[in-house]
Order: C-alpha cells, then sequence, then structure tokens
C-alpha cells in the first residue's frame, strides 16, 4: 500500500447515528484498485474491519447492528451480503433476487429493500424493491440512460427511501440530470 492512492468514501451513518461505516479504496500504480470495508465508532476510534477480500462496492445499515452490500467476501464470489458490524459473521442476503451491484436502502420499518441495477444493452437501469420477509421483488420502473451518460458522466438511480411511502432517484432519462420523488403507496 506504500506507493498506492487511497481514499475514503460511501460513508453511511447507523439509523441511531452511533457508528458510521466507510469504503477504504486504494489504487496501485498500475491502475488495480482494491477496497475494503470498516466501521468505527462516531470519534472514529472502535475501528473494525467489515470486509477485506478486495472488493467493496456499495452498502447501507439495514438496522443498528447489520450492514447489507454487494461485495466479496472469503472465497465466495460477489453478491449481496448481510454482515453483523463489530463481528465477522455475514451471509448471503437474498441470492436468489438479488445478483448484480446496486445501491441499497432499507425502509425505515425494515421490511422492504430498494436498489438499483446499472444500465443493462438497452441503456434501462432498474429499480427494485424487495419485501424481505416475503423474499418477493417488484420491479417499480425502468429508466434510460441516454448515451452521452457514460463514465464520469453516468447517473445512477441512487434509490433513497424518503417518506410518507415515497422514494427519490437520480435520473437522466428526461437528456438531464434531476432528482425525482415516486409514491409507491400502491405496491407497499
Amino acid at each position: 500500500m506504500a506507493k498506492a492512492g487511497h481514499s475514503v468514501n460511501h460513508l453511511q451513518f447507523s439509523p441511531n447515528g452511533k457508528r458510521f461505516i466507510f469504503v477504504h479504496r486504494w489504487y496501485l500504480p498500475n491502475g488495480r484498485r482494491f477496497s475494503r470495508l470498516i466501521s468505527a465508532d462516531l470519534e472514529g476510534k472502535e475501528l473494525f474491519l467489515l470486509a477485506d477480500e478486495g472488493m467493496v462496492s456499495h452498502c447501507n445499515w439495514k438496522n443498528d447492528n447489520e450492514i447489507i452490500g454487494w461485495m466479496k467476501m472469503k472465497n465466495d464470489s460477489n453478491a449481496y451480503y448481510l454482515l453483523k458490524d463489530q463481528t465477522n459473521n455475514f451471509n448471503k442476503f437474498l441470492p436468489k433476487l438479488l445478483n448484480e451491484d446496486g445501491h441499497p436502502s432499507i425502509s425505515q420499518c425494515g421490511k422492504y429493500l430498494l436498489t438499483d441495477t446499472y444500465p443493462d444493452r438497452s441503456r434501462m437501469s432498474h429499480l427494485l424493491l424487495i419485501n424481505i420477509p416475503d423474499q418477493k421483488l417488484t420491479i417499480l420502473g425502468s429508466f434510460h440512460a441516454p448515451v452521452k451518460f457514460i463514465n464520469e458522466q453516468r447517473c445512477d438511480l441512487h434509490p433513497r427511501f424518503s417518506s410518507n411511502n415515497k422514494i427519490t432517484v437520480d435520473s437522466v432519462h428526461k437528456g438531464v440530470r434531476q432528482l425525482y420523488e415516486l409514491d409507491i403507496s400502491k405496491v407497499i
């Protein structure tokens, strides 16, 4: 790591605000990228290495003690995993429903997971809602990403629960980057 460039990103606070997680990324001079997931208390102490197999993408807190994220775990493939903070406990999370990277968000009640997909061959990003207890997936919508929105210009949906059965998404389907609020009360 001595000659690598380092960054810290994807900072997320636990629902109770007592701990946070972040992704530590490092880039070797040859261009290879590695990442790991770390948690800490609000003073940056009580650091705990949650995932260190070289690939961590997007994560979020499921509750005050558990984290859901797309990553690689010991001797296994990239997948969504459920990790228990400050332990080495982890399990694949809904592997029959979630099989690609996205930006997970958990409803305040903890019953629903909201995530997105990267654009497919038709440049469509899909917005997914999962009823966790019932293990039921609903596609809430698909959003076109024009070709001009690639690389540094790309716009992921970044879905988030808002309030009163509403969610927000970023989208470029109208040719400009905008934030949209969607009412999903008929679905949940």
